[in-house]
């Protein structure tokens, strides 16, 4: 029992250690992080301004397709419809064939 005391404790403390090493150089990134973007704000780049195109003429809109009603009509317009077809229809109520239930007594 005083071995697995000992080991707890050599545990508990190397994992403090490399949880402040972890920290430590986190620190350290983010000191030369900033000193290096503070350096890098110094210099600026003059550009000439930004010249805009004109837009070409919009082409006249194409007349869209008939849409289709019932099950296959699109639920949101340019989507296909949300339901995929299925492959066989569903089963009446009357034709389903369930077994009867068994009862939970012995």
């Amino acid at each position: 029992m005083g071995w697995m005391w000992a080991v707890g404790a050599a545990w508990l403390l190397l994992g403090a250690g490399i949880a402040l090493l972890i920290g430590r150089s986190i620190v350290f990134a983010d000191r030369k992080s900033a000193h290096r973007d503070a350096e890098a704000a110094e210099v600026t780049v003059q550009r000439p301004p930004l010249t805009l195109l004109p837009k070409p003429p919009a082409a006249p809109p194409e007349p869209s397709p008939p849409r289709p009603a019932g099950r296959e009509a699109p639920t949101i317009p340019g989507l296909p419809s949300a339901r995929p077809p299925v492959g066989r229809p569903p089963v009446p109520r009357i034709k389903r064939h369930r077994p009867p239930r068994r009862s939970s007594g012995a």
